[in-house]
């Protein structure tokens, strides 16, 4: 029996509450993050990611996948499941400035042993893009919407346009008019 064989017996299992729960899902994304290859392939994750209700930019853009028993055990706690956020694994709210959402990430990243560097190496191929809303477009006692795009194998970059929504590719970082770009990642470099 492997760890993602042993991980889900022990979800469905198990009455967990819910850090108990946050906890075995991050072991299992740390397990995932671990058997796939270091550069993420558009075609390759295409598949999943359009059939995928609950993935959303993020997850689509640091190739987090929820199988059905998580989904089903964070049902428990809210009937929308799990919402892929930055701060989602590292319990940071409140996210309203670019210095929060970039610490959320970070932690996040950490928090999952997934390597990130803000020198960028012009060769490397697995990029992440972070973009936030325009501070205009938002009410000062609102949270900014945030938006994430890839670079992938092909050197194409892309991203999925919010829980449910497609998938585009490009020849740079994509995002709406509304958003501006805050920080471009190395990943697992």
């Amino acid at each position: 029996m492997n760890d993602i064989d042993r991980i889900k017996l022990e979800v469905i299992n198990n009455k967990l509450k819910y850090n108990e729960l946050l906890e075995l899902y991050i072991r299992y994304l740390k397990v995932r993050q671990s058997m796939m290859s270091k550069i993420p392939s558009y075609r390759k994750d295409y598949k999943y990611y359009i059939n995928d209700r609950r993935s959303n930019c993020y997850a689509y853009a640091f190739r987090f996948d929820i199988p059905d028993y998580f989904d089903y055990a964070f049902k428990y706690f809210d009937s929308n499941g799990f919402y892929f956020e930055p701060g989602c694994f590292s319990n940071i709210y409140d996210i309203n400035t670019e210095s929060t959402l970039l610490e959320a990430i970070y932690r996040d990243l950490d928090t999952l042993e997934i390597k990130y560097c803000e020198d960028l190496d012009n060769e490397y191929l697995y990029k992440v893009a972070i973009f936030q809303e325009h501070s205009y477009l938002y009410d000062s006692d609102d949270i900014p919407d945030f938006h994430f795009s890839r670079l992938n194998s092909n050197g194409f970059w892309s991203c999925k346009n919010g829980i449910g929504g497609g998938i585009e590719k490009g020849n740079r970082p994509l995002a709406g008019f509304s958003y501006k770009l805050i920080k471009i990642l190395d990943i697992n470099k």
